[in-house]
């Protein structure tokens, strides 16, 4: 799989880049300012950090200024419209809806892993008849 370079060294020489992270989870303290998208957000106590606010598309939506503690809902679909999510969070979608994120693995060893992954399920799949065959 590695063409005989060590394994750590060419794992680290992968590409660093990958999907986007999908929540922001920037956490603040009591007493920190947030922001609440009237428009955008799901659950009444959903709120974002300023970054992901300012990064989000809120131009004309309503919104509040909000002090408190808690954590980024950005990237979460279950608190917070994907519309408002910024550039940097949530999972890209295509117009069809399917997730439009493309694995960064070079081909050769995605299909060495592909092989793999599908010669251990073969092996489980085989001992696990073997093993209901003798019950």
């Amino acid at each position: 799989v590695t063409n005989g370079v060590k394994p750590k060294d060419f794992f680290s020489a992968l590409p660093c880049t990958g999907p986007k992270q999908s929540v922001c989870n920037v956490s603040w303290k009591r007493g920190s300012i947030a922001y609440r998208c009237l428009v955008c957000e799901v659950d009444p106590t959903s709120a974002v950090c300023r970054d992901c606010f300012r990064g989000g598309d809120h131009a004309g939506h309503e919104y509040r200024i909000v002090q408190g503690a808690g954590c980024c809902d950005c990237g979460d679909a279950m608190t917070w419209k994907a519309s408002g999510f910024c550039p940097r969070h949530g999972v890209a979608l295509r117009p069809d809806g399917t997730h439009d994120y493309q694995p960064k693995l070079p081909p050769p060893l995605s299909d060495a892993l592909r092989a793999m992954l599908a010669a251990a399920v073969k092996r489980l799949l085989h001992d696990a008849m073997t093993v209901l065959k003798d019950e």
